[in-house]
């Protein structure tokens, strides 16, 4: 006796409808949770960044400096003090490789317990940081980082910089930083 196998057009139309509510469902929440993604990677990528300009630093002996260009949404890093076109090593455009990522803030303190008065708090024009050969930092500072259009307290980063050198990087809750 032949067995029949397969499946009969009804029930390839109901498993069809099945995904597609599912996807339906699914779909807004995800977009919801896309610019958190997006948020999350661009502070990471800057954190590591930060890391490696100054292991470089540590590995080659010499000063290494990261600018930020606020205005434009990027940041650039460069081999030695002088930020001429020869030396530099990198730029990154956050709001091209993280679409709605920008350097911003929401009112409130800091990881550290003072008021937030600006995206980025290194000192300088552009502000910048150098990592010395030491491994340390010529300055101490902050870069907030947030979705564009943010109202949510919770879509904001800040990345931290310590005369020792070491970065840091936080995630604001409504109770604080974590």
């Amino acid at each position: 006796m032949k067995k029949n196998r397969g499946f009969t057009l009804l029930e390839l139309i109901a498993v069809i409808a099945l995904i597609a509510i599912m996807a339906a469902l699914a779909i807004p929440n995800y977009l919801a949770w896309l610019p958190g993604y997006r948020l999350d990677g661009a502070a990471r990528s800057l954190r590591s960044d930060l890391r490696l300009t100054r292991m470089r630093a540590v590995s080659e002996g010499r000063t290494f400096t990261v600018t930020f260009d606020v205005a434009a949404g990027r940041y650039s890093i460069y081999a030695g003090q002088s930020l001429d076109e020869e030396n530099r090593v990198k730029t990154v455009d956050m709001g091209q490789t993280f679409t709605g990522v920008e350097y911003g803030y929401l009112p409130g303190k800091s990881p550290s317990g003072s008021r937030i008065k600006r995206p980025v708090t290194f000192s300088g024009r552009p502000p910048k940081v150098s990592f010395r050969p030491s491994g340390m930092s010529n300055k101490a500072g902050s870069v907030y980082l947030t979705t564009s259009g943010n109202t949510d307290v919770e879509r904001q980063r800040a990345l931290t910089v310590l005369l020792t050198g070491r970065v840091r990087l936080y995630r604001r809750l409504a109770g604080g930083w974590e």
